[in-house]
């Protein structure tokens, strides 16, 4: 038996090493000319449970009821066998395993302090000696904030490649699945050619650069992907054409950020987590020194929620009745210049056959390219933005107030992050959603079989990762990265247990 994979992202690759550990022979195609997916640019921390049932209980809030306990309790279960696993790949090449029970690179373990968090830690790759991954991966640019070689998401992805003995089909895609008269899928058409298989694994990642699809499923828009070009949304297309259910499409993992000229979007730089159980999570936070504005040159939202990667983006997606438009979609950044001498306003994360540049480390090189507008005077930059000078002016005004008072009486946003914007020149840019990845697509079972929209699985078509991913309200961090740990396992289980092996 063969059982064809798709992807190359970590839910791919892992896919196919457990299968050709378990003696079952694997075709493994990727549609780029490069690996790594989106997966490759991650921070590398792969969440695990060391209680399986609190990590339900918490994964059940998180959810809201969309996903079936039967897959949550298969991914809770999954989840506690994660560091052996990982460990177990790190001596077999060489690299450093690490388990981290308070924070991973700084970063608390939890988000969002539901019953059960207190079960969730972090395991990762601390090191991989003897690696360039500039010659390795030439195509990534890394927002780890290390360099590209000390980056903890390139070291895990890293590991399991190099335990892979089966060859990557580069430049192939998968194009359609094959089903037979009972609705079964028994193979695929691929870059053209028809063959059959006793599987079919979409580890096609999501639809971050699927506008069309975007347009379908999401409220706000133009949303743009942060980093991966390769995430078209095909396995969601080839599922649903045989027959499969899709669930989660609404939700997306995201925040705000700036649109570059070539197209992607990069997220603000530096934003850590704090827990809204746990104020004082609060104390120590990176300074945001910025406020964002409506067209109408008012501020409308906490720049600084709890975990600005996952729901950064949800205010700015509110449509106005009254104004018939978008009136947040673009919205603006607006800082000072010593908000410009903190750092690098934001990071960039890019796998693509084109290398793209870093984000300077004082901004400048942005601000030369037009992505950042300088102004001498705020009457300029509400000229710019093109809303009354003096309703600007009140915004920063107030903004500035409640900065020597100690307190966001507005949006709450914590007092630490609060930082007066009072020394010109003043930089603006526009502001969109970035997505960083997506949550919808193909309904799957505890097995990872994709289901019909009767709830009968599809025999023959698994999906892995994120497409089609359990989580559909909120995010557990690093948790799509424990899925490709998680969905992979219950993948090669299933074809097991069903061939008789």
């Amino acid at each position: 038996m063969t059982v064809l994979v798709a992807g190359t992202g970590l839910a791919g690759v892992l896919t196919a090493l457990r299968l050709e550990d378990a003696g079952i022979p694997v075709r493994l195609i990727e549609k780029q000319g490069f690996p790594g997916g989106i997966s490759i640019l991650s921070g590398g921390g792969v969440r695990v449970s060391n209680n399986w049932q609190q990590t339900l209980e918490y994964m059940q809030h998180t959810t809201q009821g969309v996903t079936p306990d039967d897959v949550l309790t298969q991914f809770a279960c999954a989840m506690t066998r994660i560091p052996d696993y990982l460990s177990s790949l790190c001596d077999r090449v060489g690299s450093k395993f690490m388990y981290e029970t308070q924070s991973f690179m700084g970063i608390p373990n939890h988000h969002y302090g539901f019953p059960g968090w207190d079960s969730l830690d972090m395991v990762g790759v601390d090191s991989f000696p003897n690696q360039n991954y500039n010659s390795i991966y030439p195509c990534v640019t890394s927002s780890s904030g290390a360099s590209l070689d000390d980056s903890k998401g390139m070291h895990l992805y890293h590991t399991v490649m190099s335990c892979l003995q089966t060859p990557i089909e580069y430049n192939t895609k998968l194009e359609k699945l094959i089903t037979d008269n009972n609705g079964n899928v028994i193979g695929a058409v691929v870059n053209g050619s028809v063959g059959y298989y006793d599987g079919v694994v979409l580890a096609t990642g999501g639809f971050e650069n699927a506008p069309d699809m975007q347009a379908q499923y999401w409220q706000g828009k133009p949303v743009y992907h942060n980093g991966f070009w390769g995430n078209t949304g095909d396995g969601h297309r080839a599922a649903s054409a045989v027959g499969a259910d899709s669930w989660h499409m609404w939700y997306y993992h995201g925040t705000y950020g700036f649109r570059m000229p070539e197209g992607y979007g990069v997220r603000l730089k530096g934003a850590n987590v704090w827990l809204p159980t746990r104020p004082e999570t609060a104390n120590s936070l990176r300074p945001l020194h910025h406020i964002l504005v409506d067209q109408q040159g008012k501020r409308f939202m906490n720049e600084y929620p709890p975990y600005i990667t996952d729901t950064g983006h949800r205010a700015l997606e509110l449509y106005s009745a009254e104004r018939v438009k978008y009136d947040r979609i673009p919205c603006y950044f607006i800082s000072d210049e010593t908000g410009r001498q903190q750092g690098p306003w934001a990071s960039v994360r890019n796998n693509n056959d084109v290398p793209v540049e870093p984000w300077s480390s004082d901004n400048s090189r942005e601000i030369e390219r037009g992505i950042v507008k300088r102004f001498d005077t705020l009457d300029q930059v509400a000229s710019y933005i093109g809303c009354d000078s003096d309703t600007l002016v009140r915004t920063m005004n107030r903004y500035n107030t409640q900065c020597a008072f100690g307190s966001d009486t507005d949006y709450e946003r914590p007092v630490t992050s609060l930082h007066t914007i009072d020394e010109p020149p003043y930089y603006v840019a526009e502001v969109y959603p970035v997505v960083g990845n997506t949550m919808g697509g193909p309904v799957h079972n505890k097995h990872r079989q994709a289901v019909n929209s009767y709830g009968e699985a599809i025999p023959g078509l698994y999906t892995a990762g994120e497409c089609g991913s359990i989580f559909g309200h909120l995010y557990l961090s690093a948790g799509n990265l424990s899925e490709c740990f998680t969905s992979s396992e219950a993948i090669v289980n299933h074809v097991n247990s069903s061939t008789g092996r």
